[in-house]
């Protein structure tokens, strides 16, 4: 199977989701750059990178069906707002599938997974370990760091070392310990990634 560029599916999905603002297009390409350098620094196919690329350009797509008041809420989400903010990456993996496109299924696995933890405590499903796709585990990654050093309209951006720091002792439970090394490598090889 090859795959010389995004598909008409994933670029309409992905032009919906830049769509709905600044900082969430370039939270994806941020996304998108540092997943793909973790997929390449972890020896991926050009298959399987052009399927990474699909997921993390649109792993927050079914942030579109979150309530604008829980999206632009300032502070930690909590009770009920919590709960639903946990539903976009079931709402995305939905939204991708309405495409019918069967070779796009490692997407969709990876919109569902990003937001899974190897210890079993993330969502949806409380998946651990290797039960998580190796491509979701990679965006995982490239998003809790972009989350920690992007400003937010509540907080500022924490500096590289303090994000390298948080991801090193959340290794083995949040995040692939294995991946976390290479991500860190990766990060300290090449400082324009940052």
């Amino acid at each position: 199977m090859s795959f010389p560029s995004p598909d008409a599916s994933v670029q309409a999905l992905t032009a919906a989701l830049r769509a709905r603002d600044l900082e969430t297009e370039r939270h994806s390409d941020r996304v998108i750059r540092l997943s793909l350098a973790l997929g390449r620094r972890c020896s991926l196919t050009s298959e399987e990178l052009f399927l990474l690329q699909c997921g993390a350009a649109l792993h927050d797509i079914g942030k579109v069906g979150i309530p604008d008041r829980i999206l632009g809420h300032i502070g930690p989400l909590l009770g009920e707002d919590w709960t639903t903010m946990q539903t976009h990456p079931v709402v995305g993996e939905v939204i991708l599938r309405a495409a019918q496109r069967p070779e796009l299924d490692p997407v969709c696995r990876v919109i569902r997974h990003h937001h899974e933890n190897v210890d079993g405590t993330g969502y949806p499903d409380g998946l651990r370990g290797e039960d998580i796709p190796a491509m979701a585990r990679m965006v995982h990654l490239a998003d809790a760091y972009d989350a920690m050093v992007s400003d937010r309209p509540y907080r500022e951006g924490m500096c590289h070392r303090k994000a390298i720091a948080i991801l090193q002792d959340e290794a083995g439970t949040r995040s692939d310990a294995w991946m976390a090394a290479r991500f860190t490598e990766l990060l300290e090889d090449e400082p324009a990634l940052r």
